[in-house]
C-alpha cells in the first residue's frame, strides 16, 4: 500500500466522516495492513477519533481501529474517547463505538466508561441507544464495578420495567446482573409483577425474571401470581396475549406441562400443585379466550380435567324408561334423577343445588 507519510495520500481524516468509499478503504487498510500500516493509520486517526465516532461513516472505522489495534494504540484510543462518553451513549451512530470498545478491551479498562454514567444510569436506560450500552456493560464486568449502576436500576426498576428502551436494560440485569443485584432486582419487581405480567413491555420482564430467577425466585413469581385478584388474577392473566406467553413461560422454566411435574422437586410441590389446581379451575374460561386456550394447551389442562372427571363417580345416569323424551338424567317433571349407586342424600343435595327446568312432554302426548 506504500507508506504513509502524512495519511499516505488519503488527506484529511475527518473526511471519513461522510465519505463512505474513503471510510471502506480504511477500515480495509486497518483489517489487511501490516502491524506498521495500523499504527500510522492510527496515529494519523487519533486527533479527531471523537469526531469520527459520533458520524455515519467514521464510527466503523474507530470500530476497526478498536478491534486491530495493539494494546498501546488501543490505549490511546480510549484516552482520546474518555471525554466524549455521554455523547456517545446518546449518539445513533456512537453507541455502536461505546459497544464495541465494551466487548473488546479488558473490563478494567472500561472504567472511564461507568464513572462517566454515574448518576445517569436511569436517564441512559431510558434513551434508544444508551440502553444498548449498559447492556453491554451489564454483561462484561464485574460485580465490584457494577455497584452504582445496579443501584440506580433497582431504584426505577418498576418505570424502567414499563419503559420501552428501559426494559431491556432490566431483562440484562436479570440475566447477567451479580447475584446480590438481581435478587435486589426481584424484590422491587415482585410487589407489581400481576400487573406487569400482562403489560405489553414489561411482561417481557416477568418472563425474563421468570427463566433467570431461580426455583427460589421463581417461587416467588408464582405465589404473587395466586394471590393476585381481578382485573390481575393469574386467570385475567392467562386470558390476555402478553399475559399468557408469561403464563406459558412457568410451563417451560418449571416444567409445568403435565401434572405432577415441577421444577425444584418435593420443596416446591405445594406451590406447583396450587398452580395448577388455580388454571384447572380457571378453564371454563381459558376454554373461551385464543390466549387462555394457548395456556391451557400448554399445560395439558384439558387431559388432566378428563382424567379428574373420570375418576369421580357420576352423580346422575341417564333414565333408562324408554317411554320417556326427557334429556338424558331429567325425569318427565324436569328433576335430575341420581344415579343408582347415590345416596338419598346426595341425590337429594344434588337436585338443590341445580335449577328445575321446565318439563320436557313426550311427542306422542303432544
Amino acid at each position: 500500500s506504500g507508506p504513509m507519510g502524512a495519511a499516505g495520500g488519503l488527506g484529511d481524516p475527518l473526511r471519513l466522516a461522510a465519505d463512505a468509499a474513503k471510510a471502506e478503504e480504511v477500515v480495509a487498510r486497518l483489517d489487511g495492513g501490516g502491524h506498521a500500516e495500523r499504527r500510522r493509520l492510527v496515529a494519523w486517526l487519533l486527533g479527531v477519533v471523537p469526531a469520527l465516532a459520533l458520524s455515519r461513516h467514521g464510527c466503523w472505522v474507530v470500530q476497526k481501529a478498536l478491534e486491530v489495534s495493539d494494546a498501546p494504540d488501543r490505549n490511546a484510543l480510549l484516552a482520546r474517547l474518555e471525554a466524549s462518553v455521554g455523547d456517545l451513549y446518546r449518539s445513533k451512530h456512537g453507541n455502536f463505538v461505546l459497544t464495541r470498545l465494551i466487548e473488546l478491551v479488558p473490563s478494567a479498562s472500561v472504567g472511564f466508561v461507568l464513572a462517566a454514567l454515574e448518576g445517569q444510569g436511569a436517564e441512559a436506560a431510558r434513551n434508544r441507544f444508551g440502553c444498548r450500552v449498559l447492556e453491554q456493560l451489564l454483561a462484561h464486568c464485574s460485580a465490584s464495578q457494577l455497584d452504582g449502576l445496579v443501584a440506580e436500576v433497582v431504584e426505577e426498576a418498576d418505570d424502567l420495567a414499563q419503559h420501552p428502551f428501559g426494559n431491556f436494560v432490566v431483562q440484562a440485569m436479570l440475566e447477567y446482573g451479580p447475584v446480590v443485584g438481581r435478587c435486589r432486582l426481584l424484590g422491587a419487581l415482585l410487589p407489581n409483577v400481576p400487573l406487569f405480567a400482562s403489560h405489553r413491555v414489561a411482561s417481557h420482564v416477568v418472563q425474563k425474571a421468570i427463566r433467570w430467577s431461580g426455583a427460589e425466585g421463581q417461587q416467588l413469581i408464582i405465589e404473587c401470581l395466586l394471590s393476585a385478584q381481578s382485573p390481575h388474577s393469574l386467570i385475567d392473566i392467562a386470558c390476555c396475549r402478553s399475559g399468557s406467553f408469561t403464563v406459558a413461560e412457568l410451563s417451560a422454566s418449571w416444567r409445568l406441562s403435565s401434572p405432577g411435574r415441577g421444577h425444584g422437586g418435593g420443596d416446591h410441590s405445594d406451590v406447583v400443585s396450587a398452580f395448577r389446581a388455580a388454571l384447572l379451575s380457571g378453564l371454563p374460561r381459558l376454554r373461551v379466550s385464543k390466549h387462555g386456550q394457548r395456556v391451557a394447551d400448554c399445560f395439558g389442562l384439558e387431559a388432566e380435567a378428563l382424567s379428574v372427571t373420570a375418576a369421580q363417580p357420576p352423580l346422575v345416569s341417564p333414565c333408562s324408561s324408554s317411554w320417556l323424551c326427557a334429556p338424558p338424567g331429567v325425569a318427565t317433571c324436569g328433576m335430575p334423577m341420581p344415579c343408582a349407586g347415590a345416596s338419598f342424600a346426595t341425590g337429594f343435595a344434588v337436585v338443590r343445588a341445580m335449577p328445575m327446568p321446565p318439563p320436557v312432554p313426550c311427542a306422542a302426548v303432544a
